[in-house]
């Protein structure tokens, strides 16, 4: 893929269908990736270039606990996590790179809009 100007951005996003936490972060996440392809059209990308991708991992709350210690026990930063939902970032294995829970990931989502916000004011100067 064409990934020149801004880099591509992945989200995993995992939950159990119960937990309100997972679907709010579920319903956060894909409204900033339906934002962030639209706040990137000017380059009149057809089809337009995503620029971040939210992949939302769904899991029976039954094994909830077993997937939750499966996954996060290898991640730097992860081990800890307790809750529902659990959410890392990273297109690439290597890259991965763990948030939080719905908390963390709506605070990282408002920082980078702020930045993106700021990012564009200081070009129109």
């Amino acid at each position: 893929g064409n990934t020149n100007g801004q880099a591509r951005q992945c989200f995993h996003i995992h939950g159990f269908p119960e937990c309100p936490y997972f679907n709010n972060a579920v319903a956060l996440g894909k409204a900033e990736e339906e934002h962030m392809s639209t706040s990137n059209q000017h380059n009149n990308d057809v089809p337009p270039r995503k620029v971040m991708e939210v992949h939302v991992h769904t899991t029976p709350r039954s094994l909830w606990q077993d997937h939750l210690h499966t996954q996060l026990q290898t991640m730097k930063g992860g081990a800890e996590h307790r809750t529902c939902p659990f959410i890392y970032e990273g297109c690439t294995i290597e890259a991965q790179r763990f948030i939080g829970g719905y908390t963390e990931f709506r605070q990282l989502l408002l920082e980078q809009r702020m930045k993106q916000n700021s990012d564009v004011l200081a070009s129109k100067q």
